[in-house]
């Protein structure tokens, strides 16, 4: 089943958490993070359920599980560097 889209700083709480990171989360106004000409969807809302619909696909990996298996690659190509 799809997992609802976080906030932008769930999120980032998120990768901390699995990453065992110190960092801490800044949030940068929109204004700030895109140079003047950039036009952007100012709130997204990521919806796969049409897809189950019509083409019966279902996630077989969660959130978590994907964030997880790209923490452990990253971490495993910069230890063999």
């Amino acid at each position: 089943e799809a997992e609802d889209a976080d906030e932008p700083e769930e999120e980032a709480e998120r990768i901390i958490a699995l990453t065992g990171s110190d960092s801490q989360i800044r949030l940068v106004p929109y204004e700030e993070a895109f140079a003047s000409n950039f036009e952007d969807m100012r709130r997204r809302v990521p919806d796969i359920s049409k897809a189950g619909r019509v083409a019966g696909y279902k996630p077989r990996y969660s959130l978590d599980q994907i964030l997880s298996r790209i923490v452990e690659h990253k971490r495993r190509v910069e230890h063999a560097a």
